[in-house]
């Protein structure tokens, strides 16, 4: 813990957002740190929340995944995909982004 996805995310975030430098996986009350808050919790696939929150207002994204299917799908392309190349790639490779 934190997931692939939750990393990745943190660090898309720390790419666009100037003040946030790191992440760490808890609660944390330097600016500069994005926290990220992971559970394993049995029977819960994936779900992934981002929150933005100001004195103001805040804004939520959730994804909520139903079943690993669509993890299971994701291997197998990625399998599919490397077949036959050196190196070291992430699903950003594959996904073409």
């Amino acid at each position: 813990a934190p997931s692939g996805t939750a990393i990745t995310l943190a660090q898309q975030i720390i790419q666009i957002l100037n003040r946030k430098s790191s992440w760490k996986n808890e609660t944390s009350d330097n600016a500069g740190v994005l926290s990220i808050i992971s559970k394993r919790e049995e029977n819960v696939p994936g779900t992934h929340e981002i929150s933005y929150t100001s004195d103001i207002d805040s804004i939520e994204i959730k994804h909520t995944a139903f079943s690993r299917k669509g993890f299971a799908q994701g291997a197998l392309e990625a399998a599919h995909w490397i077949k036959n190349k050196k190196g070291v790639f992430s699903m950003s490779d594959v996904l073409g982004f």
